[in-house]
């Protein structure tokens, strides 16, 4: 096997010293059950692909492509929304992909171009949405860098934690011959962002650059990282090592989020004129996701209703008597929700 080494800053750890005791805690809805993720795919160049949902909740309603990380307008490949039929293409659309009804996006003839991370938005009923990562590798050759996989892909299970609390970044479809493995921030095997690298065969535990004294590879190959904070946000990626000098890429996302602030609407009492005023209201939270209640319920928008990009602010005009009643939002990370107490709105007439 060709050597695991990575240039180091520190020395070799102990192989007793590993920790092996660790709790996994597992950016817009909480998932109701398993992270929202790509199936992370290898292709050859000039073969159509299909990158496929993971996780994908069962009352989805529509589906945002894009490519690379995140939800940029400008990175927009396609929308399709299925309860009414509805089909777009974006900025970043090449006229090579097609979101089929399933949810997953199928490019054909991929370049190495194409190569990258790319992210999925699933939206559900009652305005809520998910959102997910994933990554394509495109080469001339599979066999002429990384080994192809014999079963599923390897991937590293994406998850969300608190800021403060200790995580563990899972390998899903490990091999089951591995000898070492090597994990890195960011996108890639760059030797700069090496955090720390594990050999079985001979027993030898390294860190690299990006060790920040919080990290630890497990006897399974997982990444423990205490009290993860807002700056180990991003995408990891884990090297693992075969017999043969063979060896596989992995990618997955940890998102880090603050803890909850309580919401805040302005205001107890509020009195406006039908026909005349219109009424601003704003929920002040640190939170990623927002859902908007009438008198208890899930406010229905109306054509006179408008919800700002992050949904925090929310403006009726003109006012009208029916409108009258309790208004309150409901905050919530992939970690914890909360209500902000209701305004009570007035409408003369």
């Amino acid at each position: 096997m060709e050597s695991l080494s990575v240039p180091i800053c520190r020395g070799p750890v102990p192989w007793q010293g590993l920790l092996l005791a660790v709790s996994l805690l597992n950016f817009w809805s909480l998932p109701s059950t398993a992270q929202l993720a790509i199936v992370s795919t290898n292709a050859v160049e000039g073969k159509d692909v299909i990158l496929r949902i993971r996780n994908k909740p069962p009352n989805a309603i529509g589906f945002t492509w894009y490519r690379g990380e995140g939800a940029s307008y400008y990175h927009h490949i396609a929308t399709l929304t299925t309860h009414v039929k509805v089909y777009k293409t974006g900025y970043a659309y090449s006229g090579r992909e097609k979101i089929h009804s399933d949810g997953c996006l199928l490019i054909k003839q991929v370049t190495q171009k194409d190569t990258g991370i790319y992210t999925v938005v699933v939206y559900l009923p009652s305005s809520i949405k998910e959102i997910g990562f994933g990554r394509l590798n495109v080469y001339v050759s599979l066999l002429n860098f990384w080994s192809l996989p014999t079963t599923a892909q390897l991937s590293i299970v994406s998850s969300n934690a608190e800021e403060g609390q200790d995580v563990t970044l899972r390998i899903r479809n490990m091999p089951p011959d591995y000898i070492g493995l090597v994990w890195y921030r960011g996108e890639g095997a760059n030797y700069r962002h090496s955090i720390a690298s594990l050999e079985f065969h001979i027993r030898t535990y390294r860190t690299g650059r990006a060790y920040s004294g919080r990290e630890q590879i497990n006897f399974d190959g997982s990444l423990h990282i205490k009290r993860v904070t807002l700056k180990d946000t991003g995408i990891y990626t884990v090297v693992v090592y075969l017999r043969g000098s063979k060896k596989e890429i992995g990618f997955g996302r940890l998102n880090v989020y603050e803890p909850l602030r309580w919401p805040t609407l302005p205001g107890s009492n509020t009195t406006v004129t039908e026909h005349k005023d219109s009424l601003v209201l704003t929920c002040y939270t640190n939170a990623v996701y927002i859902q908007w209640f009438f008198n208890g319920m899930n406010l229905r928008l109306t054509e006179r209703m408008k919800l700002s990009w992050n949904d925090r602010t929310l403006t009726i005009d003109p006012m009208r008597r029916e409108d009258a009643g309790n208004y309150q939002c409901e905050v919530s990370n992939p970690m914890s929700s909360a209500d902000s107490e209701a305004v009570e709105l007035d409408v003369k007439y």
